[in-house]
């Protein structure tokens, strides 16, 4: 199958913009598990039970809602909440409107040229803040004896859950 130049472009803005929508979607996990850890009320006296119980309140919380939450308990910089909101304002835009507001563009190779641009620096922008919440994530956890070998152990079960699950669905 050969795919022209307009059918290439076309894909790498459909590419991008999932790209785009995971990284805001990291953004949101992440302070998911900030507001369950680092960041919880009397996170000292959680027993795992409790832990398991907010991290499942705050897993059906909207991006919106944590950001809110974040605000009403003041636990993080005045920065680290603008910067919140305004990557909450950037995913609701592409989960939104973007296509629609972009149709005109996405019809033309100036305009996708463009698109491509934007989604590049939204992704950025995700990722950028993404780090910053991690790091915060992985200074806590530092601090109450969390070690790589323990984050790889549970990466190590994700993956094997994932590898068996497949393998059970052949």
């Amino acid at each position: 199958m050969i795919i022209d130049n307009e059918e290439h472009q076309t894909k790498e803005v459909y590419a991008l913009y999932g790209l785009a929508m995971y990284y805001a979607q990291c953004c949101e996990k992440s302070l998911v598990m900030l507001l369950s850890s680092a960041w919880a009320s009397q996170v000292d006296q959680m027993i795992t039970d409790d832990y398991d119980k907010l991290l499942q309140v705050n897993m059906k919380k909207t991006f919106g809602s944590l950001l809110k939450t974040l605000e009403s308990e003041n636990k993080i910089s005045r920065e680290l909440t603008e910067n919140i909101n305004s990557v909450l304002k950037i995913r609701n835009f592409l989960a939104h409107d973007y296509f629609w507001d972009r149709a005109g563009e996405f019809t033309i190779h100036e305009g996708r040229t463009k698109m491509v641009s934007e989604l590049n620096k939204y992704i950025d922008i995700f990722d950028e803040l993404d780090l910053k919440l991690t790091e915060i994530s992985d200074n806590w956890g530092e601090q109450k004896g969390v070690t790589e070998e323990m984050k790889a152990e549970c990466m190590n079960k994700i993956i094997q859950k994932a590898m068996h699950d497949y393998c059970n669905q052949i």
